[in-house]
């Protein structure tokens, strides 16, 4: 045997409302902590904020360097002559100047504080696409030996898939800095086996060191659940809680909706399709849906994390919503707190995607997301089961709890730690 394995986390932020980035990384620091690994984290939020039993240090921001000065060069410029100097450094440099305060300052915060033989591990969580944790350890050769870099989403943007793909400033220096990053750390680690394919084919390394650590169960609720008023108990309720992105657009399933309404005219007064969460495109459609179909509805806000599990724990289905194109290998952030609901999962994603993967091939409610009829027949299905029980549970949810779990997670900690510790 020997002593408690101590962990050292470097991640942008701590508080789960800043979106899925976060709400997954605190999902994966608390499932740490309560598995008995000794937990240290270092964060950015930009505000003291703690997490309950873990030991958490706010990097404090230097001020007095080259690179905070240019960031206020920039603020000033953007200010008085609305013109974005960050893309002429981005252009030359890769980032903004505040990428690189930030990462120096990490990298300053952790010598200052912690020694290297002190820890067995330390992991950097990234979010979206932001990878300040990771920069700042790469200039920290010390460290790499007990390095997991753990990558959210596919990085630098021109290599997500589409429709998402996009060729960012600077992305010759992004790929350098992906590449040595590869290169440096011990492990790779990845929310989506997936992802982890797909990242590989630009950085070889990645697939040799590569991790799967899926997104967690875990209670990363600021607040206890409550009754969300929105939804009645009474009806067959279809629910999407989470951001409607142009990539990701619910169209399809509403066009599906409407054709189960005129396969089962009965379910207009029963059922009900809520489409709660902010949206970066037009509304027009969704007030005409809504308009014309009253049992369409939609709260276009971003929904704190707490009410975003009310609505998962008390509708009759919950929905994911994937992009149209050929592969999605993401793990959507949603995932484990649908699989935690233990409602039937309506999973409108392409043939290849890390959700299908896991649910299995035999998945009776996927459906590509533009396949109308298929989705009607999903629907149709699930209502004639709901008014025959009126208690609907998602297939095979054991073993998917099981695979999202602490359990599952301590155990890949501890597997790659075993040989240290021999």
């Amino acid at each position: 045997m020997y002593d408690r394995i101590k962990i050292l986390i470097v991640t942008d932020n701590i508080d789960v409302n800043d979106g899925s980035g976060a709400k997954a990384n605190v999902a994966i620091i608390q499932n740490l902590s309560s598995s008995g690994f000794d937990i240290t984290v270092c964060h950015h939020t930009g505000y003291k904020h703690e997490l309950k039993g873990i030991r958490t240090e706010l990097v404090r921001i230097k001020k007095v360097n080259i690179f905070y000065l240019i960031y206020i060069l920039t603020r000033w410029v953007n200010r008085h002559f609305k013109y974005n100097l960050n893309r002429v450094i981005e252009k030359y440099m890769g980032f903004p100047a505040e990428f690189f305060n930030t990462a120096k300052s990490i990298r300053s915060h952790i010598r200052k504080k912690h020694d290297v033989s002190r820890f067995d591990m330390v992991i950097t969580l990234s979010k979206g696409t932001s990878f300040r944790p990771h920069y700042a350890l790469l200039g920290m050769p010390e460290w790499h030996t007990k390095w997991m870099a753990y990558i959210h989403d596919p990085y630098p943007y021109h290599l997500y898939p589409r429709p998402y793909r996009f060729r960012p400033i600077g992305y010759k220096q992004k790929e350098r800095f992906f590449l040595k990053m590869s290169e440096a750390a011990r492990w790779v680690a990845f929310p989506s086996k997936l992802l982890m394919q797909w990242m590989a084919y630009d950085f070889p390394a990645m697939l040799q060191k590569g991790v799967v650590i899926p997104h967690q169960i875990a209670d990363t609720s600021a607040e206890p659940p409550t009754a969300y008023p929105f939804i009645n108990p009474e009806m067959f309720t279809l629910a999407h809680a989470g951001l409607l992105m142009s990539a990701r657009q619910p169209f399809g399933l509403i066009k599906g909706y409407l054709k189960f309404l005129e396969k089962h005219p009965d379910a207009a007064e029963k059922s009900e399709l809520i489409l709660a969460g902010k949206s970066d495109f037009s509304e027009h459609e969704l007030r005409k849906a809504s308009k014309n179909t009253p049992s369409v509805k939609y709260i276009l806000r971003t929904i704190p994390y707490h009410e975003a599990s009310a609505i998962q724990n008390q509708t009759t289905v919950n929905i994911i919503i994937e992009s149209d194109y050929y592969v999605s290998p993401f793990l959507p952030g949603k995932f484990p707190h649908c699989v935690a609901a233990d409602k039937p999962i309506l999973i409108l994603s392409p043939y290849y995607s890390e959700t299908r993967r896991l649910v299995g091939n035999d998945y009776p409610y996927w459906s590509e997301g533009q396949n109308a009829n298929r989705i009607a027949d999903i629907l149709s299905d699930l209502y004639v089961n709901w008014k025959a029980t009126r208690n609907l549970k998602l297939p095979d949810s054991h073993s998917l709890k099981a695979y999202l779990s602490k359990e599952k997670l301590s155990e890949q900690i501890h597997r790659l730690l075993e040989p240290i510790h021999e």
